[in-house]
């Protein structure tokens, strides 16, 4: 059974936000026991994303969002979900859609996408969830 200690869960609202939260995401690792590097990129993806959610999913209308996220670290693997209200997008199709001979193009996305094992996008009763896993 997972310990409540193994989740940590945190709304985002604007990015002031994002960078306490990627820092809280990365010393709640830490605290863990993840090593620096997985506690880093975790913190980073979730940035990431988040930012460019708050970036380009706020402002497209006059609704209220957020972006919850949530991190459960077990033995062998990190889960992060990202959930906002947001215009429907899937990251893992704009990446497919977007593939660029330039390493500055989409550096975010690209700079996950080699950090996790896995990602995978569903959009569910009109909310984008996205799911990273980090093996550890």
């Amino acid at each position: 059974a997972m310990k409540s200690s193994d989740v940590l869960e945190m709304s985002i609202v604007d990015m002031n936000t994002v960078i306490k939260s990627s820092e809280d995401i990365r010393q709640f690792c830490l605290s863990k026991g993840l090593s620096d590097r997985i506690s880093t990129q975790l913190s980073l993806c979730v940035e990431e994303i988040v930012a460019n959610t708050i970036k380009h999913g706020f402002t497209h209308d006059d609704h209220e969002h957020n972006a919850d996220v949530r991190l459960i670290v077990d033995e062998d693997k990190c889960v992060i979900r990202i959930r906002d209200n947001c215009i429907g997008f899937d990251p893992t199709n704009y990446f497919e859609l977007h593939k660029s001979d330039s390493p500055t193009d989409h550096i975010g996305i690209r700079m996950v996408m080699k950090m996790v094992n896995e990602i995978d996008y569903i959009n569910s009763l009109g909310l984008n969830n996205l799911y990273m896993i980090i093996n550890r």
